[in-house]
């Protein structure tokens, strides 16, 4: 059998005999490039393990900046593209922390809720006066859509998807934390103005009502304050805020017949 001369590893191998020591040679060289190779993946999983408080800041890091885009150019100007070029990552490394913008925009909605719940809670434990900690309860409303613009618009001004478009879809789960999270606020403001107003106008419908009322003045009086057109009508705004939420609450307070608690 005639060989031919190779040459591997700056040595010749031309002889029977010297398949041997190639093949020992060759083998040894294989040995080192998977060790040299398997050296970055070990970094790579060691980066990966982050701690749950690094985890944590990453996602509020999304989440601020996703609600920045939201409120700057609407929710369709939210894609995982351009939180990715807005968070400085990688689209591929965002969804090691959320599934898609839907999940993203979910987290946020909830976040508001929960934060407008606490405010309004701590109102409401404020005084054991009905009508006290219902007035409290509707400061912390206008300070909180005052102080907390961003929240404020994608929980009430903004077109956004609600409970039912997510209806048979994977995230019908979190979209179903999003709608009770804005219940226990809705619940909380019932069980206020059932306490403060007259028994005899108790009703279901009486009281849906005058939520309607009360939170559609309030958002109104929120928008107008926020875009400065109410300076036109009276530049003491918060003399004319105080003004109309006398006025609001002696109303919630009439028993039928018009006469007063």
């Amino acid at each position: 059998m005639k060989f031919e001369q190779v040459r591997f590893a700056g040595q010749s191998f031309c002889r029977q005999t010297d398949i041997f020591r190639f093949t020992e040679i060759f083998s040894r060289c294989m040995q080192g490039l998977s060790r040299v190779y398997a050296a970055p993946q070990e970094s790579i999983m060691t980066k990966s393990a982050r701690a749950p408080e690094e985890v944590a800041r990453v996602r509020d890091g999304i989440l601020n900046k996703a609600l920045s885009i939201i409120v700057q150019e609407g929710f369709p100007g939210l894609t995982m593209r351009r939180l990715a070029e807005a968070t400085e990552m990688t689209a591929t490394n965002l969804y090691n922390y959320f599934s898609n913008k839907d999940e993203i925009y979910l987290h946020l909605v909830i976040m508001g809720f929960e934060k407008l719940h606490a405010e309004l809670q701590a109102a409401y434990r404020s005084s054991d006066d009905p009508v006290a900690h219902g007035r409290a309860m509707i400061d912390a409303y206008f300070r909180f859509g005052l102080e907390n613009p961003q929240y404020y618009d994608i929980m009430f001004s903004f077109p956004t998807p609600k409970f039912d478009d997510y209806k048979g879809t994977a995230l019908e789960h979190t979209a179903a934390l999003e709608m009770e999270a804005a219940v226990r606020v809705v619940d909380l403001v019932m069980q206020a103005i059932r306490e403060g107003i007259p028994s005899a106008m108790t009703s279901r419908r009486t009281l849906q009502n005058r939520l309607v009322e009360l939170w559609s003045l309030l958002h109104g009086m929120i928008t107008l304050r926020r875009s400065r057109i109410l300076e036109y009508v009276d530049p003491d705004l918060d003399k004319r805020y105080r003004a109309v939420v006398d006025e609001l609450i002696a109303r919630m307070l009439e028993r039928p017949g018009g006469r007063q608690e």
